[in-house]
């Protein structure tokens, strides 16, 4: 990264690493950027050169947010350049790209939000979730990001309209603020026991039963630690989806407000879109089946495959015929078809993991709440995360290098009471949880100039 001194323009040659981010603190700070290296070089996991189509329309998402803010793309697509203007908020509708869930468009709106001029009301359309890892869900969005919201004294909320694969829609709703609150003692004190344990599976085009079998298998994760669980099942009547698939959410609430969440999706991706990973999938007559071997799950099998046999299909093919085309999830190192046992399973253990961390803040969002600190008052504020994630370590290099502001990390070690503690077992079982980081900062005072007075 280097710094022109004449225009005070910020350049990064990361290509499209951190891309949202970088363009979300350019236009709190008023700092222009210069974003280079945008895929440009052709590779196995990039089949296009320069900025992709999720990409343009997050910045379209970015224009309309925003008042006199210039966007720049080469002809190539490999530079965007952005000179910010005023964040105006209001009511603002966009239609995003399906190849990226309503997710990706809102997580960095949320540090946008609260310093436009009026009260944003934002309507989003297009994939509620996708079944690729790496992206979260809007439900923990709403259960995980929103409360970390609250406690700087923003009002903000979000509903699901309708729900389908590739035409959902969601309104986000955030109230403006002069001056954020500061950050006490609300993520550095216990993280306490969890109280109560609430759960959502979803799904479209698909029997209800498989919503049932999902809640039994990630119940009987829960309930021999904790009797407050309770699980709701929404299956889509007349989804206009054309898509099948099924997902799970669930939140986990502490005595002192904590909140961890993990969720998951299953569903079938267009067999065209090139970045899809296929394999092969072996159809089978149950007539050939031997007593005592397994049948294979197809959860969404190809109503037009007549054929029989193993069907080989090659990774980015757009000319392949459809007719006899299987495509599942690729989940983990394998691909593996999954079954709602085994996503309720997937989903519950992620949660024991996140619980098991004993950190303030989902992992997902370290960002939000150090984001929100380095805007807060010049007063010190601190938090205590877990294991901290690359992504938050390259967003704290950005926080120094628009606003000044830099971070301390010291290890961190919770006072475990316990009438036990000369007991070797329980030492031993103490010593095995993950390290804990305290992370404090003196805020940069920013100030909403943007703000309507009254």
């Amino acid at each position: 990264m280097e710094q022109t001194s004449s225009q005070k323009r910020l350049r990064f040659t990361q290509g499209s690493n951190y891309f949202r981010q970088r363009l979300v603190l350019s236009l709190l700070s008023a700092r222009p950027v210069k974003i280079e290296e945008i895929r440009s070089q052709l590779s196995a996991f990039e089949l296009n050169v320069g900025v992709a189509p999720y990409e343009v329309s997050f910045i379209h998402l970015l224009d309309s947010l925003s008042n006199g803010s210039k966007f720049k793309i080469n002809e190539t697509g490999t530079e965007v350049g952005l000179i910010p203007g005023v964040l105006t908020g209001g009511t603002v509708t966009h239609s995003c790209d399906t190849s990226r869930p309503l997710s990706y468009y809102l997580e960095p709106i949320l540090l946008l939000a609260p310093f436009c001029k009026k009260p944003l009301y934002l309507t989003l359309k297009g994939r509620l979730q996708n079944d690729r890892a790496g992206y979260n869900s809007i439900y923990k969005i709403k259960h995980a990001a929103l409360p970390i919201m609250d406690k700087f004294g923003l009002e903000v909320d979000l509903q699901v309209k309708s729900r389908g694969y590739d035409d959902s829609e969601i309104i986000f709703k955030s109230t403006v603020k002069k001056q954020l609150l500061t950050l006490r003692t609300q993520y550095s004190q216990e993280v306490g026991k969890v109280k109560k344990i609430r759960g959502l599976a979803y799904g479209f085009r698909i029997p209800p039963q498989m919503l049932s079998r999902i809640i039994t298998a990630a119940k009987g994760e829960f309930l021999p630690f904790i009797n407050d669980v309770f699980f709701t099942n929404d299956p889509i009547k007349n989804s206009k989806s054309k898509m099948p698939g099924y997902g799970l959410a669930i939140y986990a609430e502490t005595t002192k407000g904590i909140v961890y969440a993990s969720d998951d999706f299953v569903g079938r991706e267009d067999s065209e879109r090139k970045e899809e990973h296929t394999t092969v999938v072996q159809s089978k007559n149950l007539d050939d089946i031997q007593p005592g071997q397994k049948r294979s799950f197809e959860l969404f099998p190809d109503e037009n495959d007549e054929s029989k046999g193993s069907k080989k299909i090659k990774h980015g093919d757009e000319n392949t015929s459809e007719k006899g085309r299987n495509t599942i999830k690729k989940s983990g190192s394998s691909n593996i078809v999954t079954s709602p046992e085994e996503l309720a399973l997937r989903v519950a253990r992620m949660l024991l993991k996140e619980i098991k961390s004993q950190s303030r803040i989902d992992s997902v969002f370290q960002y939000l709440v150090l984001g929100l600190m380095a805007l807060s008052p010049k007063d010190v504020s601190s938090v205590v995360l877990g294991a901290i994630t690359p992504f938050t370590v390259q967003f704290l290099r950005d926080l120094k290098t628009f606003f000044g502001v830099t971070f301390k990390v010291e290890n961190y070690k919770d006072k475990i009471v316990n009438e036990a503690d000369d007991d070797e077992e329980d030492f031993e079982e103490n010593s095995k949880t993950p390290p804990l980081h305290k992370l404090t900062c003196l805020g940069s005072g920013y100030i909403n100039l943007n703000k309507t007075t009254v």
